[in-house]
């Protein structure tokens, strides 16, 4: 969102709020805003270390946010990786965290936010949550249902867009992976001080992505590095639920068969 003057050659940035460069970073990293902040401001003092102007110029006019992205960039078959499957676009596709609202105004308009699938936060409790239930809800019940899928011979998630028989190993599965998120992660997720409006609303349009046809992935693509993705993603949700027993001294028992098997 910058131009060059044709008249003076000087940087521009027609932004109306206050003029400041804004830096969308769109990598999976967390706290991906500050990690480049941190990096080009170093680079400024290394590079410029006898103008303090660069550096004075990045921390008054560039605004460097943090992000958290959900989008599934799978390819479609034989064409070698170069064209993307058509999935449908998620509810958060891309947030953005704006502590100083230094987005142009357009970009908090709610049309053009549900039509690109953006939200705009404006302190960073609100980005943590909407990362915790990306983990917990999509990651977690995607590596959750890839384990169970890979060992059921099914090798891509697009095969539980086929649950026409009850009794078909997609339904079996997709049945598992309803009992996991109702029976395990919405009741940890509240207890943990999560929105449950927020963390349906999260599971409703997961779900629906998971059952669309130009949705699939690899489900041993999925489960590489499993253990980790685990404990990132189904971790959370362990430890809410354990500590929601130990609040009621041991007397239930949170830990379904559902997560067990996860």
């Amino acid at each position: 969102y910058t131009r060059m003057s044709a008249a003076t050659d000087i940087l521009q940035c027609p932004n109306p709020n206050n003029g400041k460069i804004c830096i969308i970073n769109t990598d999976n990293v967390p706290n991906n805003g500050d990690v480049i902040r941190d990096h080009v401001m170093q680079n400024g003092r290394d590079i410029h270390s006898d103008n303090e102007g660069f550096t004075d110029f990045l921390q008054s006019k560039v605004a460097f946010l943090n992000t958290m992205v959900d989008r599934i960039t799978s390819s479609r078959p034989n064409s070698n990786g170069l064209v993307p499957l058509c999935e449908p676009l998620p509810m958060k596709a891309l947030v953005i965290c704006d502590p100083g609202r230094d987005l142009p105004s357009w970009m908090s308009n709610d049309e053009t936010q549900s039509k690109f699938g953006v939200k705009i936060r404006h302190n960073s409790k609100e980005l943590e949550c909407d990362i915790a239930l990306k983990l917990r809800v999509a990651n977690g019940t995607h590596t959750a249902v890839a384990h169970v899928m890979a060992l059921s011979s099914l090798v891509n998630t697009e095969a539980l867009c086929d649950v026409s028989s009850p009794t078909s190993p997609s339904a079996n599965v997709l049945a598992y992976v309803d009992s996991l998120y109702q029976l395990q992660i919405l009741p940890a997720a509240v207890n943990d001080g999560i929105s449950a409006e927020e963390t349906k609303a999260t599971w409703a349009d997961w779900r629906q992505r998971l059952l669309h046809p130009k949705f699939g992935l690899s489900t041993f693509f999925i489960t590489q590095n499993g253990a980790a993705k685990c404990g990132i993603r189904l971790g959370p949700t362990m430890k809410g639920l354990i500590n929601a027993s130990a609040e009621t001294n041991g007397r239930e028992n949170p830990l379904s068969v559902s997560m067990a098997f996860a």
